[in-house]
């Protein structure tokens, strides 16, 4: 059974089928660690019932730092990292993007995800929870727009979760 806090109230539910969630967030100039180490965390948290979906699950990193291509016609080539990106988005309930201030300042807007959440409110119109500490991306009109739940920590992501997910249940 999960709980929902909301504040002096709390709410116990049960969500009765699986949902995915695809881990949008920067790859591209990352190492593994900072790739891997919060999609690893966040699938191991997510509550009950939810299964997060890592688009690197067949993807190494090769060298110190993710590239945006790499030698493999299997899953290197842009045409295989957008099939299997848009694949994923396609077969996930939920998206939950994440974009930290300290990415966006030390390596760039991560452009793959920025196309995800465009993917996920027009081409998929699936729900789309962005976690970022970043004032200047959570502010711009477009992402304002489009992004259902702009929120700054993973736990607030898995009560929105657990909350508009318990739908299924009466």
């Amino acid at each position: 059974m999960n709980v929902i806090d909301l504040g002096p109230q709390r709410i116990e539910v049960d969500v009765c089928t699986t949902q995915y969630v695809y881990l949008a967030g920067p790859i591209a100039g990352c190492t593994a660690d900072e790739a891997q180490d919060w999609r690893h965390r966040v699938a191991a948290d997510l509550p009950t019932g939810f299964v997060g979906v890592n688009p690197l699950r067949c993807e190494p990193c090769i060298g110190e730092v993710y590239e945006n291509v790499y030698d493999d016609s299997k899953f290197g080539s842009p045409n295989a990292i957008f099939a299997k990106n848009w694949y994923d988005l396609h077969r996930c309930d939920w998206i939950l993007a994440y974009m930290p201030k300290q990415a966006r300042q030390q390596k760039g807007l991560s452009i793959g995800t920025l196309f995800e959440i465009a993917w996920a409110t027009h081409a998929n119109r699936k729900p789309l929870i962005l976690v970022t500490d970043d004032e200047k991306l959570s502010t711009h009109p477009l992402i304002k727009a489009q992004v259902r739940w702009i929120l700054t920590t993973f736990e607030d992501a898995y009560q929105v979760l657990l909350g508009v997910g318990n739908i299924y249940r009466s």
